[in-house]
C-alpha cells in the first residue's frame, strides 16, 4: 500500500512500518479527531477510513459540540463556504456543518470530493468503538491561541475513549500533557516526528504511548445483575472495603447483597478480563442511583472509571433523567474526588445518619 505523503511524512511513516504491528489495530475501530492524527493512524497501520475525520481540523470548542451530538451533525447537510478564507491556510477549503466551520486539507482538493467522501465515509462509523482525539490550539484566527480550561473541563463529557493533547500539564485523566510545545501557542501538529526516537511522534516522545491507546481492546459491555463478572469485580470490592474502612461500614455494607437491585451493570474489559463495573438501579422519578464502581488496581488511573462513567450519563440521559445520586464512605478519598471532578456535589445523607459515610449527586 502507498500513500502520498510528503517526503519527511513519507520518512516517518516507513520507519513506523519497522515497529508497529499492523495487525495490532482494531479493524472496527472509528477514530474522530480535530486534526490530520486520524487519518495518520489509520495509513500507518494500513486501514480502512471508518471516519469522515480526514485531513480535517475544527477548533477544540466546536469539535467538543460535534462529538457530544455526533449524529446530530453528521446528518446536517455539509455546505461549501467558498468565500471563507484565511491567507495562512490557503491550501485548506472551508465547510459549514450544522453551524460549526470546519476545514479540509491535503487530499480533499475540491467540494465535491469533500462532501462525497464525507457522506461516504460517514456511514462506515462504528458507534460501538469510538475514540476522540484532540488537540488545544486555535488556528482559525490569528495570533494562534490555546482553547481555556472550560473547554477542556467540557471535552471530558463526551461519551467515547478520548485524549486531549495539551501544552498545559492540566489534572484531568484524559489530558496527555506534552512539554515538547510548552513555549507555542497551544499544541500544534501532534503526529510531528519524534526527534530522539526513530519512527516516533512527538506525543510519543512526550511519554504518551499512542499505539496502546489505539490498539488495547478495552470496551465497555451492558449485562444484568447476574453476570459472573460482575459478581466477581463485587467480591474484590468487598474485599477492598473489609481492608481499608473495617469497623466505618453499616451492617448491611456487604458489596455482594442486594445485587438483585441493579438494572443495568456497566462492565469495563481489557480484552476479556474484566478490569472495573458500575451499576444502576431502576429510575424513580427523574432520579436514577448509582452504585458498585469498582476498577482493579492495576487499571486505576488510566481513564477506566471515567470510561464507565461516559456510559453511565448517556444510558441516563437516555432515560431523560434529571438527577444521578450516590453514596460513599468519605475514607475513600481518591472516589470522591472523582465524583466531584466529573459534576457531583455532596448532598444530605439519604440512607443513614452515619459519619464515614457520604451522599452525592450530579444535574444532568
Amino acid at each position: 500500500m502507498s500513500y502520498k505523503l510528503p517526503d519527511k511524512k513519507l520518512e516517518l511513516y516507513n520507519d513506523r512500518q519497522n515497529i508497529i504491528d499492523i495487525n495490532s489495530f482494531p479493524k472496527d475501530l472509528t477514530i474522530i479527531s480535530n486534526t490530520c492524527i486520524g487519518g495518520r493512524l489509520y495509513h500507518d497501520y494500513h486501514q480502512k477510513f471508518l471516519s469522515p475525520t480526514i485531513d480535517f481540523y475544527m477548533e477544540p470548542s466546536s469539535f467538543i459540540k460535534f462529538c457530544l451530538n455526533l449524529k446530530y451533525y453528521l446528518n446536517c447537510e455539509i455546505k461549501p463556504l467558498p468565500e471563507y478564507k484565511i491567507d495562512y491556510l490557503s491550501n485548506f477549503l472551508f465547510c459549514d456543518i450544522g453551524g460549526l466551520i470546519a476545514a479540509f486539507g491535503h487530499t480533499n482538493d475540491s467540494y465535491d470530493k469533500i462532501i462525497s467522501k464525507w457522506n461516504e465515509r460517514k456511514e462506515r462509523i462504528n458507534y460501538n468503538n469510538i475514540v476522540v482525539i484532540a488537540t488545544d490550539r486555535n488556528v482559525l484566527s490569528k495570533p494562534f491561541t490555546r482553547c481555556s480550561e472550560e473547554t477542556i473541563k467540557e471535552f471530558g463529557n463526551i461519551p467515547y475513549k478520548k485524549v486531549f493533547f495539551s501544552i498545559v500539564d492540566y489534572n484531568y485523566d484524559y489530558v496527555a500533557y506534552l512539554p515538547s510545545f510548552k513555549n507555542e501557542e497551544g499544541c500544534p501538529e501532534a503526529t510531528r516526528p519524534s526527534i530522539t526516537k526513530k519512527g516516533k511522534y512527538i506525543v510519543e516522545e512526550d511519554g504518551f504511548d499512542l499505539d496502546k491507546f489505539i490498539c488495547n481492546n478495552i470496551r465497555v459491555k451492558k449485562v444484568t445483575y447476574e453476570n459472573s463478572d460482575f459478581k466477581n469485580l463485587c467480591s474484590l470490592l468487598e474485599e477492598e472495603h473489609v481492608n481499608v474502612i473495617k469497623e466505618e461500614r453499616s451492617p448491611n455494607g456487604n458489596c455482594l447483597n442486594n445485587l438483585d437491585k441493579f438494572k443495568v451493570v456497566f462492565i469495563a474489559y481489557d480484552n476479556d478480563k474484566a478490569i472495573g463495573c458500575v451499576a444502576l438501579k431502576d429510575k424513580v422519578d427523574d432520579t436514577i442511583e448509582l452504585g458498585r464502581l469498582y476498577v482493579i488496581p492495576e487499571y486505576r488511573k488510566k481513564g477506566i472509571a471515567t470510561l464507565l462513567f461516559d456510559n453511565v450519563f448517556s444510558y441516563s440521559k437516555d432515560l431523560d433523567c434529571k438527577k444521578i445520586i450516590l453514596d460513599t464512605y468519605k475514607r475513600f478519598e481518591s472516589a470522591v474526588h472523582l465524583y466531584k471532578r466529573l459534576g457531583f456535589n455532596e448532598i444530605n445523607n439519604y440512607i443513614e445518619d452515619s459519619p464515614y459515610s457520604i451522599c452525592m449527586e450530579k444535574v444532568l
